[in-house]
């Protein structure tokens, strides 16, 4: 039967006898220990590609831009005994932060540092500390001992444990905010212009049509009154009006003792007498 060890315990049974190193009994709680952030971590930028080692020991402080994963060595170092194992699971505050982590696990007699993922969900850069409390192991006691880890002892970061970079595509929150932003001001502009277009047909509607309406009142209202003027003038006074527009031709006093057509016993307009005297004109030249 399986069995949780305690405050006590952990300090009496794991760190005393240097199962853990670098410990520090500020980081016992009441049922795990808390692992703090290392001297090297590894940060992958899931969208491009990239990769950057930090050295934390010198540069102290980690950014961790957003959907980029981070790779933390613990300062921790485990020797785990072969009758124990330890769950994994990342502190309530970071995940409050934005971090995203699955757990893990610590086999029996498991020795090295812990290599802890940490994904930035988040729209935002986060950043850690060295040193600071990142992950917290509950260490399990095994009913007897079992097949111990047959791993090497771990210092550094195995290759295989950088995870593969995705085939598509990703995109981060604020990345994919400022497409939808620039998205929607396009589809603004377009709504404005096809606004401004409609708008712009009625109104050019309304203006011709009162334009046209005014015309024909105009005309409607002048046309008869010019037809009235044009009956009570002399015959041949529009003749001599329009003269000055065809200088070659006679001028009407010229055609005095020629001989003039009969003038027609019909009631003619102002028209009709104009073309009798262009003829007139005509005939007598």
């Amino acid at each position: 039967m399986s069995h949780v060890l305690v405050h006590d315990e952990i300090i009496n049974e794991l760190i005393r006898p240097g199962f853990i190193e670098n410990a520090s009994v500020e980081c016992v709680d009441g049922d795990s220990y808390d692992i703090r952030v290392g001297d090297e971590a590894l940060i992958v930028d899931l969208r491009t590609g990239e990769m950057k080692k930090k050295n934390l020991r010198e540069e102290k402080v980690l950014d961790i831009p957003p959907l980029a994963m981070a790779i933390v060595k613990s300062m921790e170092k485990i020797r785990m005994p072969e009758d124990m194992d330890g769950d994994l699971w990342l502190r309530g505050e970071l995940q409050s932060r934005g971090f995203g982590f699955t757990g893990g696990g610590i086999d029996p007699g498991y020795k090295g540092y812990l290599f802890i993922r940490l994904h930035n969900i988040s729209p935002r850069t986060i950043r850690v500390r060295y040193g600071e409390r990142i992950a917290s192991v509950r260490f399990r006691r095994l009913h007897k001992k079992t097949r111990a880890y047959a791993g090497e002892q771990i210092e550094t970061l195995p290759p295989q444990w950088i995870p593969e970079l995705p085939e598509i595509p990703i995109y981060d929150w604020a990345e994919i905010s400022k497409k939808l932003k620039e998205h929607d001001e396009r589809l603004g502009l377009i709504r404005r212009v096809v606004i401004a277009g409609v708008l712009g047909g009625v109104i050019a509607g309304i203006i011709v049509g009162i334009l046209v309406y005014l015309l024909t009142w105009i005309f409607s209202k002048l046309l008869p009154l010019v037809v009235i003027l044009l009956r009570a003038l002399p015959h041949g006074l529009p003749l001599a009006l329009s003269a000055p527009l065809w200088p070659t031709w006679p001028h009407p006093a010229s055609l005095e003792g020629r001989r003039r057509p009969r003038p027609c016993k019909c009631r003619l307009g102002p028209w009709s007498t104009w073309r009798q005297a262009l003829h007139a004109r005509r005939t007598a030249t």
